[in-house]
């Protein structure tokens, strides 16, 4: 861990202990299960699913990808605190991969994560977040301008940050982030994966123009120290925009700006424009989502960083009372910074849907299908489909 990102997540650690509990209504812990009760609360929980994979291996169509089931074991956690004036949600999550025929791939993954706000008065709300995972692959944690590869990644990220509401019209929130990202040495892999470093801050407006409509200038800051050569980039994005009720039933957001990328060890820079726009229906039962965003990013594979478009949809329904149907699309086009040589791109496609039975309280039932596409003119094609199905248990216990 890089001396700046140490002393980052130190600062974060003593806010926290000065800070006496956390969060304030209206906060949601990471993924939580069920709205946690009044008071503390423990939700411990048990998953095992069996998953057919048609590549374990990442490798491309011309490399004989090799398929296999693998049987998972999942333990979690969650630990939730509500108070008057704040909250508070821990959460862990491993999962135990055990394949089939292909056991020297067997492997561990593990995500942690812990958030929390303290209302410090009427107006003004303190919030911090962290977290840290660790995967066998690089596809697992589907990190930003990273290719699918079998080499073993980990993650860690923190923000802290301030909301304050000026009046029934105006709010603000600014917060400081930063994030380390690691591979594990693989020669095949070393022109592909660099991993590093970013610190940066963040600006939030929002400004109630009238009942529907909201006025929103958005800016972050990154500096980003990539690779075993400590390359930096500097990467600004500022937008402004406007998020508008259309009807009780459809909302919808936009903005537009621009994005800047300054590489002083190179003596390069960039800009170019930035915009976002979303768009979310509720139909009587059902979610439908829509998102599209451009913007720089820090890339922890080769070039350092890259322009980075994305566009997600997702729909919501349930069936019946214990039956409810998920599906997701997305795709994802990068354009690593190359100064010198051909230009290379990454373009990611990621499909899914499951169908879920909540069989009782504590007990659920869950088929599910992703498929995971990528092409980059590094690597080539890499596509993995994966078909599955998963039995969880959990029972929420009230700590007196």
């Amino acid at each position: 861990m890089s001396a700046d990102f140490r002393a980052l997540v130190v600062s974060l650690a003593l806010a926290a202990v000065a800070s006496p509990a956390a969060g304030q209504t209206g906060y949601t812990s990471p993924d939580i299960t069920l709205t946690p009760p009044p008071g503390w609360s423990l939700t411990p929980a048990m998953g095992v699913s069996q998953t057919w994979d048609d590549n374990v291996t990442l490798k491309g169509p011309e490399d004989n990808p090799v398929s296999d089931v693998i049987n998972v074991v999942n333990p979690r956690a969650e630990l939730n605190f509500n108070g008057p004036r704040g909250q508070l949600g821990a959460r862990y999550d491993g999962s135990f991969l055990l394949y089939r025929s292909s056991t020297t791939l067997d492997s561990y993954e593990q995500h942690g994560s812990i958030a929390a706000k303290r209302r410090l008065s009427k107006n003004t709300a303190l919030f911090l977040s962290g977290g840290a995972s660790v995967a066998p692959t690089t596809q697992l944690l589907q990190l930003t301008a990273v290719p699918y590869v079998r080499a073993g990644a980990r993650t860690e990220d923190a923000k802290v940050g301030v909301e304050s509401v000026f009046s029934k019209r105006l709010s603000i929130v600014a917060d400081v982030h930063g994030q380390e990202v690691r591979f594990d040495d693989n020669a095949p892999f070393a022109n592909l994966l660099l991993g590093g470093t970013s610190i940066g801050a963040g600006f939030g407006l929002r400004d109630r123009l009238t009942e529907s409509m909201t006025f929103t200038a958005d800016y972050d800051g990154q500096r980003a120290d990539i690779g075993e050569r400590h390359d930096i980039f500097l990467i600004q994005n500022a937008t402004i925009g406007v998020e508008r009720q259309l009807t009780r039933t459809t909302r919808i957001a936009g903005g537009v700006g621009l994005a800047r990328l300054d590489a002083p060890s190179f003596g390069f820079s960039k800009t170019g424009p930035s915009y976002r726009f979303a768009l979310s229906r509720d139909l009587r039962s059902s979610v439908i989502d829509v998102s599209f965003f451009r913007s720089f990013v820090p890339s922890w594979s080769f070039g350092g960083t890259s322009t980075n478009e994305d566009i997600r949809a997702s729909v919501t329904r349930p069936l019946s009372q214990r039956m409810s149907v998920q599906a997701g699309a997305a795709y994802s086009r990068n354009e690593p910074l190359q100064l010198t040589g051909d230009r290379l791109l990454l373009h990611s496609w990621w499909t899914g849907a499951s169908v879920g039975y909540a069989a009782a309280r504590w007990l659920s039932i869950e088929g599910f299908y992703s498929g995971d596409f990528q092409h980059t003119s590094a690597q080539g094609q890499v596509n993995r489909t994966r078909v599955g199905i998963q039995i969880v248990t959990l029972k929420p216990v009230r700590i007196q």
